[in-house]
């Protein structure tokens, strides 16, 4: 597995959430159970790679946020590197707005 971890502080995790949840639905994202796990998946892999996003509150003032892509050549990768380059941007750009909603 490889996949990007991104480290957040936050002061009100509830609010937080529903800001994240609220952002991955505007973009398109749907909550999934995938191999034993559940994820945030957009795209289907038919013209691009899948792309998604996982998040965790540690506990009430940190928040981690994975996010990677999967494509049939390279399987799951991270969200550094050219191979997939556009997916990868798209992703680390909704992480971006999710940054730049937490409270």
């Amino acid at each position: 597995m490889s996949r990007t971890t991104y480290v957040f502080s936050c002061t009100d995790a509830g609010v937080s959430e529903k800001n994240i949840k609220s952002i991955l639905a505007q973009e398109k994202y749907e909550y999934i159970l995938e191999k034993d796990e559940y994820v945030w998946k957009c795209g289907n892999g038919t013209w691009a790679a899948i792309k998604y996003i996982k998040y965790e509150f540690v506990d009430e003032k940190t928040l981690h946020i994975v996010g990677w892509v999967k494509s049939d050549v390279g399987g799951e990768l991270n969200l550094d590197g050219i191979l997939g380059g556009l997916p990868k941007k798209q992703v680390r750009a909704v992480i971006s707005r999710i940054k730049a909603a937490i409270v």
